[in-house]
This record gives structure tokens, C-alpha cells and sequence, in this order.
């Protein structure tokens, strides 16, 4: 196996479950997010591991998502929340996936190829409250459901929204949008049409915001240790389940004014110990940490030196004392007493932890503890 690898502790993506279930109320269904193959932890080993912790649904975003877990022998209700071909209704028709849906025009040939195989298709409706995004508006949603509804082989499971400011400590707009979403849910229960399920907390709603908690919620990146926001303001004791790590590959001294990588775009300052890992942009380490990431040796920081390459990187580790080939390096998670995390990686390149991790690639290995 190559020096680089993700290490993936389930035991603590468990422990994250935990700590998301003890507060919520008990009544509360929790719809764990696995989309993106689990925000780049693995798809297939995380759900089995929150199934059984006790989940009783999945959701992803494409069909291709949900077939991966169903060709993997897990069997576990899954909605589907992102968008969907025509050409994919017969898979979700076979696999028993449930869809989100905000067309009619699919929805109508959703039940027509139900009712042609004589089968019946799960639901959930997404309204649009704010985020401007996918959804049907709020005032245009009690037609369409009612349209719905009249839909000959489709159940209508569940009614959603989605906040655009969950994240942000001016919980405004938020507050806007699910009294969008609550209007509506009595409009429509004044019509008589419920729903079993309704939802709209992501991870961040979830931790901060718990009046929009309804029925159902769906962590995502607060089961896999990370923070949405981006300020630390009530922040629930999630631990890292990802660890990334790399071996020094080779140790060379260089002498004031070198340049390093391409582009030249860093010269040394001074004589310098430069170690060389083998990771790079190929890997899904983003190019973005060129000349201003940190990594850890010895329990040290030593910065990121030159531009990313697409299978290596360069380090400084002129101030790490007896630095050596094969010293083990971190690049995402904890050495003695030191950490870097993934919103230290996202701030960096100015992005979230959410892209950091789903962008760290396939020919990356992944080493899992149970």
C-alpha cells in the first residue's frame, strides 16, 4: 500500500452519531447524508456503519449513489434529493428508491412507469423557500401536490425544504425561510394533505437551530467531526473521523536562493531541509495549499513550500529537529499536540470542509478502523 493513505475511524463516525441523536427530540427520525461517497470517507462502509448504529434510511444524491450501496447488499429505504433523469425512473422503480421531486412532467411518467410494473414509488416533495436553487416556490405548492396526489402509483412521503444561511450566525434569513415552509405545512394540512415525513435541517440547523427540526433531519458533515460554520459558536463535541497521512520520500538540503516546483513561485530565504511526500493534486490535495498550508512532522508544523504538484509535495523542515525519511507526516488531523484540521485546510483555500473532503480522489487509499 502506498505511504498516503485516509485513514477512516468508524468507531468515531459512530460516537458523531451519537452526540447527534442525544439531542435531538425522540421522536425525530435522522436521515444521514452519504452523498458524494460520505463526503469522500467511502459510501459503502460508513452507512453500513450508521445502520447499525440504528439509521433507518439513507439519503445521496444521484441514483448512481444509491445503486453503489444497493449492489453492496445494503437494503435500507434511500432518497434520492438530487436531480433525476427520465431515464433513470426504471432503476428507482427496481431498487425501491424514493425521489425527491419538484416537476410534474416527471412525476408523471414517474407514475406511469410505476403503475406499468405494477409497483409504487416514494415521494418527497422540495420546496423552494429561498435558497433559488431546485423546488417548487411555496405559493405554487399546494397545486402541485394536489396534482400529485391524484398520481396513480406514487405515496407521498415526505415534504422538505432546504436553508440557504444555516452556516451563518445571522439566523435572518433563516428564520425567513422556515416560516416559509411551516406557512405552508398548515395550508396544507387545512387541506387536508400531510405528509410522514417533514424536513429541513442540514448539520449546521441541526446543531444551532432546533425549532426546524420537525420530524426528520439530515446530518451530513457534523457526522463526519467536521463544523459547517465557520465561527466556532456552539459547536458540539464531533471528533475527525478522517485522517490523512503521508511517509517523507526523499530529504534534500537546499541552499538560500533556490527555487522550488514549478513555476519557481518559492525561493528559499535560507539554507533549507526541503522534504518531498508523495501527494499531490492527483490525490485530491487541493493545488490551492501552494505556499501557504501546513503539514505535521515530528509533532511540528513545516510549511508547504512551491507550487502542488500533481503526485507530490514539498515541505520545509528546516525547524523540525531529526526530521528523517519515513518520518510520518499529517496532513489532515492530529500529531502530539498539534492538529490540522480540515476547516484550517478549507480556510486556506477558501472553500468548506464539505469540498475538502469530497474532493480527495479515488486513487487515494482508504484504511478503515472498526
Amino acid at each position: 500500500m502506498r505511504p498516503t493513505v485516509a485513514d477512516i475511524d468508524l468507531r468515531a463516525l459512530r460516537r458523531n452519531f451519537d452526540v447527534v441523536r442525544q439531542r435531538l427530540r425522540p421522536n425525530v427520525a435522522i436521515l444521514p447524508i452519504v452523498k458524494a461517497n460520505a463526503y469522500g470517507h467511502g459510501a459503502v462502509p460508513v452507512a453500513r456503519t450508521l445502520l447499525e448504529a440504528g439509521v433507518t434510511c439513507l439519503g445521496v444524491a444521484l441514483v448512481e449513489e444509491a445503486l453503489e450501496l444497493r449492489q453492496a447488499g445494503i437494503d435500507a429505504p434511500i432518497l434520492v434529493l438530487g436531480c433525476v433523469a427520465v431515464a433513470d425512473i426504471p432503476a428507482l422503480i427496481a431498487e425501491e428508491l424514493a425521489v425527491v421531486v419538484f416537476d410534474l412532467g416527471f412525476a408523471e411518467e414517474l407514475s406511469r412507469q410505476a403503475l406499468r410494473r405494477q409497483r409504487q414509488a416514494r415521494v418527497h416533495v422540495k420546496v423552494d423557500t429561498g435558497m433559488n436553487r431546485l423546488g417548487i416556490p411555496p405559493d405554487e405548492a399546494p397545486a402541485f401536490i394536489e396534482k400529485l396526489a391524484d398520481l396513480k402509483g406514487l405515496v407521498l412521503e415526505g415534504l422538505m425544504t432546504h436553508f440557504a444561511t444555516a452556516d451563518e450566525q445571522d439566523d435572518g434569513y433563516l428564520r425567513e425561510q422556515h416560516a416559509a415552509f411551516t406557512r405552508l405545512v398548515e395550508r396544507l394540512a387545512q387541506r387536508g394533505q400531510t405528509f410522514p415525513h417533514l424536513h429541513c435541517a442540514n448539520s449546521a440547523a441541526i446543531m444551532h437551530h432546533p425549532a426546524t427540526h420537525a420530524d426528520m433531519v439530515r446530518p451530513g458533515i457534523v457526522l463526519y467531526g467536521a463544523h459547517a460554520t465557520a465561527t466556532p459558536h456552539s459547536r458540539w463535541p464531533v471528533e475527525p473521523v478522517l485522517t490523512l497521512r503521508s511517509r517523507i520520500a526523499q530529504l534534500r538540503f537546499v541552499s538560500r536562493g533556490s527555487t522550488l516546483s514549478y513555476g519557481r513561485s518559492y525561493t528559499t530565504a535560507r539554507d533549507a531541509l526541503i522534504a518531498t511526500l508523495p501527494i499531490g493534486y492527483g490525490d485530491g490535495y487541493s493545488r490551492a495549499l501552494s505556499n501557504r498550508g501546513d503539514v505535521l512532522v515530528r509533532g511540528r508544523r513545516a510549511p508547504i513550500v512551491g507550487n502542488l504538484c500533481m503526485d507530490l509535495t514539498l515541505v520545509d523542515v528546516t525547524e523540525v529537529p531529526q526530521a528523517a525519511l519515513g518520518d510520518e507526516v499529517i496532513l489532515i488531523g492530529s500529531q502530539g499536540d498539534e492538529q490540522i484540521s480540515v476547516e484550517e485546510l478549507a480556510r486556506h483555500c477558501g472553500s468548506v470542509p464539505h469540498e475538502i473532503f469530497c474532493q480527495l480522489g479515488s486513487r487515494l487509499p482508504r484504511r478503515y478502523q472498526t
